[in-house]
């Protein structure tokens, strides 16, 4: 009871407080501004031309998910912030060698993939990916390092520069017809502007920290958390293969206004997740963190977190389940009713989604990482299945979709409890 009441403490203080506002209003602005352009958007693209951007961005994913190895998640375990600077320097090597490697396999490789993709439209943008991947892969370091020091404000701050510059930038573009070609630019670009935003944030002692930072203590760095390359970084790959798999598959089984009317229905019905889930998720994993290394439970913090997700869960997705198709074709144009029909099936998958997101460090902090990506094997494989049966038996991706809905449903509801149960371990009890 002591320790339960000491969480509820932590949970209602200033800081833990302010530290949530901070990125919980970046995040709002962040997402409010797309949602707000999204109207127009629609109106100047096409769903083909939507196509391409995920298609980009789904085959991005795949390196960037592991630029940095995974290590920077690392960076708010260590006791001293000696070891978590070298942390954040040996993430930094690694993005730079990952985004090489990114560079010489879409030079050699370019043709092939437009093809394997089934659109050739693809194939000059593909030159862009080793940006991405170098954007990426630092502003995660950065990310991490500033939450670690509680600079919440200057991550809040990047969220909102990407959305606004980003979303201008298409928005000019796609009054000049520019087509695919501005939608990936524009992207491009506001990842930038946030990339050098966040790094400004950084102080400038640290840079010189990392800099300094000796060999000896990057492998050390490396040796002690090898698990984020070796379990995490497999985790991670596979979830955003799951992502980008099911794009390619509807790519490859489908028409371009299939594509890009399922990447903007997810695009529009995840944003809940990561207005939410990434400001909530990024205090959680900060505080949970500190509360596991004193030796207590994280359960009354993890409890109490999923509950109110639930609620607000139930609330937004199941207003969508409902009104999809009119709801999409009122607010997008009759163009994309069909995305709104997605959006009534996959509703029930991302609705508990959002209830699991912004706890899923949990397998990370309590130091069972290996069946977490275990678990996510099983839900990765199930959408792919589901994908691949709408498509190849019932040659209809909505049919695909609702199995998918439907199996994903059982699986988080499993993994709520799993996480509920693992929440109650302690810093040196023995895993069962």
């Amino acid at each position: 009871m002591g320790i339960q009441m000491r969480i509820l403490k932590q949970l209602k203080s200033n800081e833990t407080t302010a530290n949530f506002l901070k990125l919980f209003t970046g995040s709002v602005m962040a997402q409010a501004i797309p949602f707000a352009f999204e109207p127009i958007l629609t109106r100047l693209y096409t769903p083909s031309e939507f196509a391409v951007l995920a298609l980009f961005i789904s085959f991005s994913n795949l390196f960037a998910v592991i630029a940095t190895g995974r290590y920077e998640l690392a960076i708010m375990l260590p006791s001293t912030h000696k070891k978590a600077i070298d942390l954040v320097a040996l993430s930094l090597i690694i993005c730079l060698a990952v985004t090489l490697l990114t560079l010489v396999i879409v030079i050699v490789f370019n043709s092939n993939i437009g093809s394997l993709l089934n659109n050739n439209s693809i194939k000059p943008f593909l030159y862009f990916v080793p940006l991405m991947v170098l954007f990426t892969g630092i502003y995660q370091t950065a990310n991490y390092w500033l939450s670690r020091n509680k600079q919440f404000s200057g991550i809040a701050t990047s969220r909102v520069v990407q959305t606004i510059s980003g979303s201008s930038l298409s928005l000019a573009a796609g009054f000049f017809k520019t087509g695919a070609l501005g939608l990936i630019a524009s992207y491009l670009l506001g990842l930038f502007f946030s990339f050098v935003t966040l790094l400004s944030s950084v102080r400038r002692n640290d840079y010189r920290l990392v800099v300094t930072t000796r060999r000896s203590d990057l492998i050390k760095a490396a040796r002690g958390y090898k698990d984020f390359p070796r379990i995490n970084t497999l985790h991670a790959f596979t979830d955003i293969l799951q992502q980008s798999l099911l794009i390619f598959l509807l790519s490859y089984f489908f028409n371009e206004t299939v594509v890009g009317s399922y990447s903007r229905t997810f695009r529009l019905m995840a944003a809940p997740a990561s207005l939410i889930g990434a400001a909530l998720g990024q205090v959680y994993f900060q505080q949970a963190s500190r509360l596991y290394a004193n030796g207590e439970s994280i359960a009354g913090l993890t409890r109490r977190m999923m509950k109110n997700l639930t609620i607000i869960s139930l609330l937004g997705f199941g207003f969508v389940f409902f009104t999809g198709e009119n709801l999409f074709g009122f607010i997008l144009g009759s163009d994309w009713r069909v995305a709104g029909s997605y959006a009534s099936a996959i509703s029930p998958w991302l609705m508990l989604n959002l209830v699991i997101s912004p706890v899923s460090s949990v397998p990370l902090i309590t130091g069972f990482q290996k069946t977490a990506f275990y678990l996510s094997l099983i839900g990765n494989s199930w959408i792919l299945i589901g994908t691949f049966g709408g498509a190849q038996v019932f040659h209809d991706p909505l049919r695909g979709f609702q199995i998918v809905s439907g199996g994903m449903v059982l699986y988080y509801l499993f993994l709520i409890r799993w996480m509920l149960r693992i929440s109650n371990k302690t810093l040196g009890e023995e895993k069962k």
